[in-house]
């Protein structure tokens, strides 16, 4: 290969190096990595896992979290089986513009959004729900009305916002990610949470195409 009449291996190493990281850097602008931000897909029913699948086949960033429930068949036989933490749902890591090639797969019916803007999902979430799947039992919850609201201040999920459920074999905390309408709980113990005052309860966003 030559460059300018030159051979590119007669170039000095530290200037090679320098044309491929600008040539990767270019890569990374043209292919919008720069602007990409977690989205909230809402898929059809029982699509979650296999839209996932079509997604690391495109090479397209997505998280799908996902609980374990044991269910008992009528042979009583007891079996372990992991179901979507947001039924419907599933992130995916995405420039805005380049929408289309979520929509266009089967089993997706829209991204959560407001108008014609797409409402992105902070990081912090997604990152914290991740060390929360990781480290605590996390499992669904039904939307909440009223509570104390309390932060999560020790753990992977520090910094989270949610509403106290007490229970008789404990604590949890109820965290709702009002886009997508949807809540889980998590377990905690006393000394990992602070009041913050009472509860507010958003409206979800609306889920437009």
């Amino acid at each position: 290969m030559s460059l300018g009449g030159r051979a590119l291996a007669s170039f000095p190493n530290e200037g090679t190096q320098a044309l491929y990281r600008g040539l990767s850097e270019l890569e990374r602008i043209d292919s919008g990595q720069y602007d990409s931000k977690w989205y909230a897909v809402f898929t059809m029913t029982r699509h979650e896992k296999r839209l996932t699948r079509l997604c690391e086949e495109r090479r397209i960033e997505s998280f799908l979290p996902l609980y374990h429930v044991k269910n008992r068949w009528k042979n009583r036989c007891t079996v372990t089986v992991e179901l979507p933490l947001f039924p419907n749902y599933l992130f995916v890591r995405i420039n805005a513009q380049k929408r289309v090639h979520i929509l266009n797969l089967p089993g997706v019916l829209s991204i959560v959004s407001a108008g014609r803007n797409l409402l992105p999902v902070p990081d912090d979430y997604v990152i914290s729900l991740r060390g929360g799947l990781l480290a605590h039992k996390i499992e669904p919850h039904p939307n909440v009305e009223a509570g104390d609201r309390v932060c999560i201040t020790a753990g992977p999920m520090t910094g989270m916002e949610g509403i106290l459920d007490r229970r008789k074999n404990g604590l949890r905390v109820v965290v709702r990610l009002d886009m997508i309408g949807r809540s889980v709980s998590v377990e905690v113990d006393d000394t990992e949470i602070s009041p913050i005052g009472p509860a507010r309860v958003r409206r979800p966003a609306a889920i437009l195409n």
